[in-house]
């Protein structure tokens, strides 16, 4: 699958009152970008810092290639029943089933086991037999994980059922980033979690935050339209 790499197009005037911050860290195995306009350089430094320590957070939680966290430790057990889950996990199960409904079943956290074998076709440069794929298969479905909402706990129906919230994470992450900024008063910002992207209020001067995306098979050539975004997200793939 071809991943389109954004590049953001960002205009160079600025107010004399706010200034333009730019941050990156790797983060959920990519890189994690924050830009956002403010008065203070020092400030802007420590609510960055605060900013990727919720990422940080957040993985600790739905990080699927980790195995000390919650979801990596949920992945570990073969089965489980009446596993209490952190309030955040669980929400996020009850959006990912609606998700999973809407989208007429398509839309599935619990296809863990098909990435775990996927990554490893991927590092062995080595496509997986029919088998290992109709094992992996087998082993997904979001009928099989079954979550009561009462004793706020979830069970599987059959063994096997590995998490992976690869999907949503990032751009949930990116919000949640843009949230706690306009809770310190920070609208005019924009969260870019490896090509998730959510935009607060437009930059300066500007009607939106430009983004251009390359074209398949090049690193420089650009498409010719340009998204221009403001409290609003985009995602590609």
């Amino acid at each position: 699958m071809q991943r389109l790499i954004l590049i953001l197009l960002f205009p160079f005037t600025v107010s004399a009152q706010l200034k333009r911050f730019q941050f990156s860290e790797a983060k959920m195995g990519s890189s994690f970008n924050l830009i956002f306009y403010y008065t203070d350089s020092v400030e802007a430094d420590a609510i960055a810092k605060h900013c990727f320590r919720i990422v940080d957070s957040i993985n600790q939680i739905f990080s699927d290639y980790s195995n000390v966290s919650e979801v990596g430790k949920l992945n570990a057990q073969t089965n489980y029943r009446n596993v209490k889950v952190s309030e955040e996990l669980f929400q996020m199960l009850v959006q990912s089933k609606e998700a999973w409904l809407k989208s007429d079943k398509i839309f599935d956290v619990t296809i863990g086991s098909l990435s775990q074998l996927w990554r490893t076709a991927q590092r062995e440069n080595k496509f997986p037999t029919k088998k290992e794929i109709k094992r992996a298969r087998h082993s997904a479905g979001f009928e099989n994980l079954l979550i009561d909402s009462a004793a706020r706990t979830i069970s599987l129906k059959k063994p096997g059922i590995k998490l992976d919230f690869g999907g949503v994470v990032p751009g949930y992450a990116a919000q949640r980033v843009i949230d706690y900024l306009r809770s310190k008063n920070i609208t005019q910002a924009l969260a870019d979690a490896s090509g998730d992207i959510v935009a607060g209020d437009a930059p300066p001067g500007t009607n939106g935050w430009r983004i251009a995306i390359n074209l398949p098979e090049s690193e420089n050539e650009l498409w010719d339209k340009k998204l221009g975004l403001k409290n609003s997200a985009v995602s590609t793939s």
